[in-house]
C-alpha cells in the first residue's frame, strides 16, 4: 500500500524564490526608474518654462506700448537707473505708461474743414492754450478706446487716477521739463468727438501751467491710461503686476493701486534698459531664473529665460 505524499514548497525553496524576485525587481527598477525620473523632470522643466515664457510674454507685450521714453528701472521708487537686479530685501521693477491710442495732430489750419472744433483756429492744436480742441489727423485704430473725463475733469484727475479720463501726452522725452511723470507735458482729455469722418480731442491742462512746453517734430501725441509697474520680489519668488495708480515723479515700490500675480517660483530677475536715440529703438533685456525645489533628480532644478523687447522712443 501506498502512502500519498503532501505536494508543496519547503521553506528553502521559498526563500530562493523569494531571493530570486527580489533580483529580478531590483535588475528592473533599475531599467525603468531611470526613465520614470527622467520624464518627470522633464515635465517639472516644461512647467517651469511654461511660468518664465508667460511672464516674458505678457511683459513684452505691454511694455512695447509703453509711451515714448517712458520706461524706468527702479528699486526704491526714487532713484531710476539703466539697470536693476533683485536680490533678499531689494525689490526691482520696471514702470511705463501704458498708451492706449495715439496720432498725430493737425498744425496746419484747414479752412475747408473747420467744423470739428469750436474756435475758428482751423482745429489746430494752440500750443499757447491751457485747454483746446485740435484734428486728429488719420484717426488711430484705437480711437474709440479713448475714455474722457468731461468738461469738469482737470489734470489732477489724470495724474491721481482718481476718474477714469485718459491722459494727452505731447513730446515725452523722459528729461526734466518734458516728464509725463514730473507733469510737464500732460493733460486731461475732456471730450473727444467725430464729425462725419474727422475726429477731434479736448483736453484742459492743471492749473499752475498754461501750456504744452513744446511741439513734437512730428506732430505725434499719445493716449496713456495707467501706469504700469512689474515688481520681481525674490524673498516671495513672485513678479507682481501693479496698474491704476497716479502718475508721480517717484513713489514707493511697490506702487500700490491694483496688484495682480504674474508668476512665482521666482528666484532671480535682472531687468537692463537701453536709451533708444535718433537712429534706434530702445531695448529693454529681462532674465528672470524659476526654481523648482521638489525636482526628484535631486537638488533644485532651474530655468533661467531671457526676452527683450524693442520700444519706440520718438516723441
Amino acid at each position: 500500500m501506498h502512502r500519498m505524499r503532501n505536494a508543496g514548497f519547503t521553506l528553502i525553496e521559498m526563500v530562493t524564490v523569494i531571493v530570486i524576485s527580489g533580483i529580478l525587481a531590483a535588475v528592473a527598477w533599475r531599467n525603468i526608474s531611470q526613465p520614470i525620473t527622467g520624464f518627470e523632470d522633464t515635465t517639472r522643466r516644461a512647467q517651469l518654462v511654461d511660468v518664465a515664457e508667460s511672464a516674458l510674454h505678457r511683459m513684452t507685450s505691454e511694455i512695447r506700448l509703453a509711451a515714448p521714453n517712458s520706461i524706468r528701472l527702479t528699486s526704491d521708487g526714487t532713484t531710476f537707473s539703466s539697470s536693476c537686479t533683485a536680490s533678499a530685501g531689494t525689490l526691482c521693477a520696471i514702470e511705463i505708461l501704458r498708451t492706449v491710442s495715439g496720432g498725430r495732430y493737425r498744425v496746419q489750419a484747414d479752412a475747408t474743414n473747420n467744423d470739428v472744433c469750436a474756435g475758428g483756429d482751423g482745429d489746430t492744436l494752440n500750443f499757447n492754450a491751457a485747454a483746446d480742441c485740435f484734428e486728429v489727423l488719420g484717426p488711430p485704430p484705437s480711437f474709440g478706446l479713448i475714455t474722457a473725463g468731461g468738461g469738469g475733469a482737470t489734470q489732477a484727475n489724470c495724474l491721481s487716477n482718481a476718474s477714469t479720463a485718459n491722459c494727452l501726452v505731447i513730446y515725452n522725452t523722459g528729461q526734466s521739463g518734458a516728464s509725463a511723470y514730473a507733469g510737464d507735458n500732460i493733460a486731461v482729455i475732456t471730450q473727444v468727438a467725430t464729425v462725419g469722418l474727422l475726429k477731434s480731442i479736448s483736453f484742459n491742462i492743471a492749473a499752475g501751467r498754461t501750456k504744452f512746453p513744446t511741439g513734437s517734430p512730428s506732430q505725434r501725441f499719445d493716449v496713456v491710461d495707467t501706469p504700469v509697474s512689474y515688481v520681481c520680489d525674490v524673498s516671495t519668488n513672485q513678479i507682481n503686476r501693479y496698474d491704476a495708480y497716479p502718475i508721480a515723479a517717484t513713489h514707493a515700490v511697490p506702487p500700490g493701486g491694483v496688484a495682480r500675480l504674474l508668476a512665482n517660483q521666482v528666484t532671480a530677475c535682472k531687468f537692463d534698459y537701453t536709451a533708444g536715440t535718433a537712429t534706434r529703438a530702445g531695448l529693454l533685456t529681462i532674465r528672470i531664473t524659476v526654481t523648482d525645489p521638489s525636482a526628484t533628480s535631486g537638488g533644485n532644478m532651474q530655468v533661467t529665460l531671457l526676452d527683450q523687447a524693442h520700444v519706440l522712443n520718438i516723441p
